[in-house]
């Protein structure tokens, strides 16, 4: 995949968030779904680690869901407000077009507060893209090739 994409490839075959999307400034891993890839009992321990630790006890408060459009025209890039209802739940961080599903796709934080149910997520999000509230498929999984199946052919 090109350097620029959101998405790489881990050795667990999980997709991982990059980037400005997990920049240390703005977020935490576990944040971004990632949480299965700190090693808590490392030998030596590592720097942060009572800090995440602690997080983990108490929870996270925002989550980084994928957003595919519904509409194949518009197209995301960054800093759209993502539409739950009549409330803005959040800002799109990074998007594309993602040419194997045919639609734009972005990633963006929730707060934990609006998905009651997770991890099935509500199916009412909107993108707002230049001004029209846009219908978005939300996920927490790939959208393209969920199960992993077309790297094992």
């Amino acid at each position: 995949m090109p350097a620029t994409t959101p998405w790489t490839r881990c050795a667990s075959r999980r997709p991982t968030a990059t980037g400005a999307t997990t920049s240390p400034i703005r977020t935490r891993r576990s944040k971004a779904g990632l949480g299965f890839a700190v090693k808590f009992d490392k030998a030596g321990g590592f720097i942060g680690r009572e800090a995440l630790l602690r997080q983990k006890e108490s929870g996270i408060a925002k989550r980084l869901i994928q957003f595919g459009l519904r509409d194949p025209r518009p197209l995301l890039y960054h800093y759209e407000p993502i539409w739950l209802g009549d409330e803005v739940a959040g800002y799109v961080t990074s998007g594309s077009y993602g040419h194997s599903l045919g639609a734009a796709v972005g990633l963006g934080y929730v707060p934990m507060s609006l998905l009651p149910d997770f991890p099935e997520l509500p199916g009412q999000f909107e993108i707002e893209v230049a001004g029209v509230r846009v219908p978005a498929e939300a996920s927490i999984r790939p959208m393209y090739d969920p199960a992993g199946q077309r790297g094992r052919n």
